[in-house]
């Protein structure tokens, strides 16, 4: 396919092809209709009240996809919500980070739904596979779905309150044309505007 909007790509190279080949035809026709892009942000917290708490799980993210959304970047952060007792805790606070020790798995409910972490996997490493630039492609979700994370403490933290927030940066159209539009329209369009779709293109499930 060939890419005749002569609008390069976006984030990550996620241009109108980019979009079609990912099966997403209603973001490809934003994209090459020249619309906005605006970020979207959605937080799945965690707190760790006490020592018995070892476990939070089944947390959903604080906002829906109320369409399809590219999400691009991940960030952690964690608070020890405690008074600092020495000059020094505030640059370790901010090394916990990445040596807190706290799991998470992480998965997406709704239509589709499917698992990205089967397994509790360390926060610092989430953050750093789905940081900022390094995901080759981005993510999309639909309005169907939303994020859910379990989070774990392996072992005894330190200090308690212990609040946890995985922020997920993604970027919708700002046009709400696309929120009830049909595949199959987004790709008549397409086809309209001299975008090559292959006639067998299928987007499943979507």
């Amino acid at each position: 396919m060939n890419d005749k909007t002569g609008l390069g790509s976006f984030s990550s190279d996620c241009g109108v092809n980019e979009m079609l080949r990912s099966g997403f035809p209603r973001l490809a026709l934003a994209r090459a209709m020249g619309v906005p892009f605006a970020p979207y942000i959605m937080n799945v917290k965690a707190t760790f009240e006490s020592a018995d708490t070892q476990s939070v799980p089944n947390q959903g993210a604080d906002a829906k996809c109320i369409q399809d959304t590219l999400i691009d970047a991940m960030e952690t952060s964690i608070v020890v919500a405690v008074p600092a007792t020495n000059p020094l805790q505030p640059i370790s606070d901010f090394f916990n980070k990445w040596q807190s020790g706290l799991e998470a798995t992480l998965e997406v409910q709704g239509a589709p739904r499917y698992v990205v972490t089967p397994k509790p996997t360390p926060l610092a490493t989430l953050s750093g596979l789905m940081g900022n630039g390094k995901w080759p492609s981005g993510w999309v979700l639909s309005y169907q779905q939303q994020l859910f994370m379990s989070f774990n403490a392996p072992f005894a933290l330190p200090n308690y309150p212990v609040q946890v927030c995985c922020t997920f940066r993604g970027w919708v159209p700002t046009s709400d044309m696309f929120i009830s539009m049909s595949a199959a329209e987004a790709l008549s369009r397409l086809q309209d505007m001299g975008v090559e779709v292959p006639t067998n293109y299928l987007p499943v499930g979507r």
